[in-house]
Formats: structure tokens, sequence, C-alpha cells
């Protein structure tokens, strides 16, 4: 998600410039206005619809003040006009016309190098569908990788019945899972039984596992089915044995850790948010409502760990959004430092809780053919000097048995090794790797 969703005070003069300056996208986290005339009531609406749809799709930010060149790239800055003006009458029609109101929406005036802006920021949400009521009309809205459009009734109602928190709650979905077992054929095969009930989707069928390899096989089936056929990107870590309560997830150490996870770098490519709500269920802890555009990640008390989400503007980071389908290319920071952070925060949850190795750490890409990866880090000069491009296979699949004292960062090298050679390039072209020291960095990537 653009700039991880921080709250707007944190964002850097630095980082607002360099959407302009690079000419970064609109997307489903991102719309860009010019000015918003308070007094014209299409206007209004449509301001209206931009901030409901942003909260409907995941939450970011409307930044008043850039304007697009047409197709939804920020061209320049450009003054709006009264900020103070313009930041209430925000305020004020977000909290008339928009029901249920948006807990935790923001707006700010900021300048930034001479350039007055206005920025919304938009949480997210578990209040959903958000609606608009303005001149005797509802409207339901949603943003999508290609920008906002209504919903449709389907997500409506998936949203509001999605919405019912009580559904969440532990004891609740354990009697739902005895409640859908009672009367039901098992399976002779204990191992089948176990994936039919994980397919099925039984509130604590993951915990009734004992082999870790199972688990993470189950697992990463699950994952694939998801995603169909959009490029996606998962990590998972598991005990080769799992055990009841392995993690006591209520603790707030425990907690804690997925906000600010050792090795937390804002600006880099982080498995952990800082901004992510943690919620508890049945399993463990996993971040709340936040979907595979965003990424979800969960910690189960046997101890297993995972992160998946979509492939978009973090692993295409500097490139033009019209190249993300017809001649994608992924950026060595978010290959290198998703398994990376993931790794950190995978030994401090075993430091933390004394899990005991081995443990299996596996990494996929899917529906990634065509995809390149240049050697080496990447340049303004990367595309127009002769750099090679190699292509993906169709899937990457990788896991490895790590033991319990395993290093973090030479387990992500290796890893990063077998995606290199995926690509038909070698562990030299490894960039920001240091052979002497073992670990990476990162130095001008923030």
């Amino acid at each position: 998600m653009i700039f991880d969703l921080k709250p707007i005070d944190d964002l850097s003069d630095t980082e607002i410039l360099s959407l302009v300056d690079a000419h970064v996208a609109e997307q489903q986290h991102l719309e860009y206005k010019v000015t918003v005339n308070h007094q014209d009531s299409d206007a209004r609406l449509e301001m209206l619809l931009d901030v409901a749809s942003l909260a409907n799709g995941g939450g970011g930010y409307l930044i008043v003040g850039i304007r697009d060149d047409g197709r939804g790239a920020a061209q320049r800055f450009e003054d709006p006009g009264d900020t103070t003006r313009i930041g209430r009458s925000i305020r004020d029609l977000c909290h008339q016309h928009i029901v249920e109101r948006i807990d935790g929406l923001s707006v700010r005036e900021r300048v930034v190098d001479g350039n007055p802006l206005v920025i919304v920021r938009v949480p997210v949400s578990n209040r959903l569908p958000h609606m608009v009521t303005f001149d005797g009309h509802t409207h339901f809205s949603s943003r999508y990788e290609a920008g906002k459009r209504p919903m449709t009734l389907v997500e409506i109602r998936e949203a509001f019945i999605g919405d019912a928190t009580s559904r969440r709650l532990v004891a609740i979905e354990e009697a739902l899972e005895v409640l859908a077992g009672q009367g039901r054929g098992r399976p002779a095969n204990e191992t089948e039984a176990l994936r039919v009930a994980v397919q099925s989707g039984e509130a604590r069928a993951r915990l009734r596992i004992r082999n870790g390899s199972d688990l993470s096989a189950f697992e990463a089936d699950q994952f694939r089915q998801q995603v169909s056929n959009r490029p996606a990107f998962y990590l998972s870590a598991t005990p080769a044995v799992l055990r009841d309560h392995a993690i006591d997830v209520d603790r707030p150490a425990v907690r804690r850790l997925l906000h600010v996870a050792p090795g937390y770098r804002p600006g880099g490519w982080m498995v952990a948010s800082r901004y992510a709500e943690v919620e508890r269920f049945a399993e463990g802890l996993r971040y709340h409502d936040r979907g595979l555009g965003v990424g979800q990640l969960e910690l189960l008390e046997s101890g297993h760990l995972e992160y998946r989400v979509f492939l978009g503007e973090s692993f295409y980071w500097g490139l033009p959004r019209e190249e993300w389908s017809r001649q994608p290319r992924l950026f060595p920071g978010a290959v290198l430092e998703y398994p990376l952070t993931f790794l950190l925060l995978y030994r401090a949850v075993c430091d933390e809780n004394g899990l005991e190795g081995p443990f299996y750490v596996r990494l996929e890409y899917r529906n990634i053919g065509g995809h390149r990866l240049n050697p080496g880090p990447v340049t303004e000069f990367s595309d127009t000097f002769g750099v090679r491009h190699p292509i993906a296979p169709p899937h990457i699949s990788e896991i490895l048995t790590v033991p319990r004292d395993f290093a973090p960062h030479r387990i992500a090298w290796e890893l990063a090794g077998r995606v290199y050679n995926s690509f038909g390039l070698t562990r030299d072209d490894i960039p920001y790797w240091n052979a002497k020291d073992e670990s990476f960095s990162f130095p001008g990537l923030s």
C-alpha cells in the first residue's frame, strides 16, 4: 500500500515530492485532485465518493493540489486555493454525508517545497460498507486497481455480512466448528481429513495438524486457489512439529512484534505494519480487514506464520502503471526485503516463545510468467543501456528446512539465490549483499 498507510504527520516531504517526481499513478489506495470546489454540487459529491471508495477499498490517501496527466499519473503540483477552507469543507461534508462515519479519518494542510496541499488519510475501516447520502440519493462505491467504481449489489451485500464482528469471536467460531462437524462423513485417511477441514474453513482446523510439512503444504494450496490467475507472493514458516499453544498470542509482546518487528524500516518492504490493526481470531492473530491488495499476515498458536499479497505497486516500484501488465518488472528491494523482514519477524517470534526447530520456510511466486528481474540494483539507466531482461517461469516455489538458530539474513539470501536462479541469473547478481558480514544493507531505498 502507498506509504504503508501511515499517519499524515509521519509522511516526509521527500515522500510526497516523490509522487510528482516519479509520476506515480492513481491507484487503489491513492487519488489526486487539483482542488475541491465546495460551492459546486457535482464536485462535492465526487469528493465524497472518492473518500468513501477509499474507505470501502482498504484505505488510502486523497491528495488535493496535484494535477494528473489525464491518465492518472501525477504531473505537477498546482495551487488548490484556500487550503484551510478546503480542509474544513472536506471534514464537514464527510461527517454529514458518509454513513457509517469513518473512524480515524484525518485531514491535514501541508506545504511541501512551497506547494500547498490538503491531504486526506482514509484508514482501513471495519464498519463496511460506507454509503454516501447526498441530494436525496445514496451511493456505494469502492476502489480497485483500475480506480473508483460503483459497488455491485453482491459486493454491498458481502460487505454488510463481513462486518458482523461477532462472527470473529473465538467462542462462536469454535461452536460453528462443532456444529459443522456433526454428522459429516470423514475421509478414512487422517491427513486427507485435515486437508478437507482446512479447505472447508473450519475455525480451528489448522490447529489440529501436528505435522508441519502437512500444514505448510495445505496453506500453500489454499494460497494458490485464493489468488487464481493473478500474480501473487507468499511466505510461510512452520515448525516441523506443531504443538498446542506453542505461542501465547494474547501476550502484548507478541502483538507488538506484528506492528514493529526487528529490522523495521519506514519506507522499506515490510511484512509487519506499524499501522495495521491486529485482531484475535480462533487460531491466533492476524491483521484486521487487510486483503491481498495490502498484504495479509497471520500467526497461529501452533507457531505457523504466513504472509500473502497480490503483486502491485511495491513489487513494481518505479515502473509506470501501464507496464504492470504489458512488461512487468520486479523491483529488487521487494524481492529481497520482504523475505528478510519476514524471517527477522519469525526469528523474534521463536525467541520470544521458545519455539523449537527445525522449521519449514516456504516462498512462492504465482503467475509471474513474463516478469523481468534486472541483475544488480536498479538505477535510472537500467532500461536504457542494454541491461539484461531475464524472464520468469510461470511460478516459483521454494521450500527450505532451517535449524532453530537460523540466521535470517543468510536464509533470505539463500531464498533470493533460488529466485534469481529461476530468472536465469546467479547469486552474483543479487544486490545489497555484504558477503563479509553475511547480511543485507539497503542504502538509499527508504
